[in-house]
């Protein structure tokens, strides 16, 4: 709307939402709040490819969190009904987004835990304080445990590596890890 000139005194709300997709939810709220009530509309998306362009000029679709409430006189009358309008087509979207990224975010989780399940070298994947979040069946082979269970969220890096140089260096390479340092400790020998 161009001019508030455009719309007061022209739009009737029980005519021109009537063709709108949620334009019925629309007029249902209004005529509830001629009733006395305060309605919470909740989102409602306005299709403005339909609309008649006296009143608007968009032409796209808009989602809008709509209220409704009565005004009275003195006498307790209700005289008016304001609208409350709020676009939230931009949050909507943001919000489809975000759903969108969890959604391939959560395929590429899958990807890779299938991944590192299937290759043949042993992995352990721990939490940022050193706790044993998961292994995989080669590391379950290389070390002999027999039930994954017995590492996973059981085992500590800090701990339950052994106190000699070499576990010393491993907690050192874990810690220059989780500070986001690519590291490699090279040969070990474990003593079991």
């Amino acid at each position: 709307v161009d001019n508030r000139d455009q719309v007061i005194g022209k739009f009737n709300i029980l005519e021109h939402v009537a063709n709108n997709q949620g334009g019925d939810d629309i007029q249902a709220a209004f005529r509830q709040a001629l009733t006395g009530d305060t309605i919470h509309l909740g989102e409602s998306v306005l299709d403005f490819s339909l609309a008649d362009r006296r009143f608007s000029s968009r032409t796209e679709y808009l989602t809008l969190s709509v209220d409704f409430c009565p005004i009275y006189d003195e006498n307790q009358t209700i005289i008016s009904v304001v609208a409350l309008n709020q676009d939230i087509t931009e949050r909507k979207q943001i919000e489809e987004n975000l759903r969108q990224t969890n959604l391939r975010l959560e395929a590429s989780r899958d990807t890779l835990e299938r991944l590192i399940q299937q290759l043949p070298i042993g992995v352990q994947v721990f939490d940022t304080n050193g706790l044993c979040a998961d292994v995989n069946q080669s590391y379950l082979e290389i070390f002999g445990v027999r039930n994954r269970d017995l590492v996973i969220a059981q085992f500590n890096i800090f701990e339950h590596m052994a106190k000699d140089k070499t576990g010393n260096d491993i907690k050192a390479a874990f810690v220059r890890a989780v500070a986001d340092e690519i590291t490699h400790v090279g040969e070990s020998e474990l003593d079991f």
